[in-house]
Order: C-alpha cells, then structure tokens, then sequence
C-alpha cells in the first residue's frame, strides 16, 4: 500500500488510514514501514544497495 500510495495510484484518505492502523499492528516488521511512512523516510523495500550507502556516507562526510 506505502508503494502504491508513493506511485500515486491510491493516494486517498482511505489507504492513509489503513496505513496508520498499520503503526498498531503486533508484526514489528509491517509497524516499522508504516511508521517509516509517517516519518517521510525514504527507504527501498527490495534492495539495499552498496551504491546508496557510499552516497549517504559521501554526503555525511560533507556536512562534516
């Protein structure tokens, strides 16, 4: 539901409720990505790539 919200294709008031139902939910993991949600975390749920945490860090060493 997060991905379809983030795609634009169920982006009503409905789907936002299911979602913070989700952040009462007992599986850690669905509790997690729904509270991610609300928290405006970008983040990928198939793949964490090498590539983005060498950007991540670059931009850390940055603001340093």
């Amino acid at each position: 539901m997060i991905e379809l919200y983030k795609r634009k294709i169920w982006n009503d008031e409905k789907t936002v409720n299911v979602i913070s139902e989700a952040c009462l939910n007992n599986n850690p993991k669905i509790l997690v990505a729904a509270c991610k949600f609300f928290l405006i975390l970008d983040y990928d749920f198939e793949s964490d790539d090498d590539e983005s945490s060498e950007e991540e860090m670059d931009k850390i060493a940055l603001l340093k």
